[in-house]
């Protein structure tokens, strides 16, 4: 039987509206899952390059680089980590940034998506740092710590981890204790 090419009936265009309805229905749930998964993936990525980009600030300058916790990108006033970070040579050695200091900024992270959570093991460090031999340092000491990267949403199979060992080397992996 041959149809008017002129268009599609009611009925032609209601079942295709349907499928597509079933069809976007069906992957909602793996579009959420994928969003979930690659917040967390792109943070933890930014925290990893900033960890290697301050080890190597610091053997490159044989100078102490430190990254703070900072909302306004100019001082350490962060209360949290994921209220954004400073990065910043200490060249007093005195561990602090202040605006009479002359320590010189290298750059500064924005805050993190609301949807992220970054928690460290050693849950009272306020900055980090890596000495001019490339060896870690931290507020609380910074070998053998852990940064957890959670989705606020929760579940473990999206957290990332990225641990600090004795030497400073820094090593990304899945699954992190989001405290789920």
């Amino acid at each position: 039987m041959f149809t008017d090419p002129k268009g599609f009936t009611l009925s032609e265009l209601l079942v295709a509206v349907a499928i597509v309805a079933i069809l976007a229905a069906a992957a909602a749930p793996s579009f959420q899952t994928f969003l979930q998964n690659s917040r967390v993936s792109a943070q933890a990525d930014c925290l990893m390059s900033a960890l290697q980009l301050m080890r190597m600030e610091a053997i490159k300058r044989n100078s102490t680089v430190r990254l703070c916790q900072s909302q306004s990108g100019r001082s350490c006033d962060g209360i949290s980590w994921n209220d954004g970070w400073l990065m910043w040579v200490d060249t007093e050695g005195d561990g602090s940034l202040e605006a009479e200091d002359s320590q010189e900024v290298i750059r500064y992270f924005e805050p993190i998506s609301d949807q992220v959570v970054l928690t460290n093991s050693r849950s009272s460090m306020t900055w980090i740092g890596y000495r001019g031999d490339g060896t870690p340092v931290g507020s609380t000491g910074m070998a053998n710590s852990t940064w957890s990267i959670c989705h606020s949403a929760g579940g473990d199979e999206f957290g990332r981890e990225i641990v600090i060992n004795r030497t400073g080397r820094a090593r990304r992996s899945r699954g992190a204790d989001c405290g789920n």
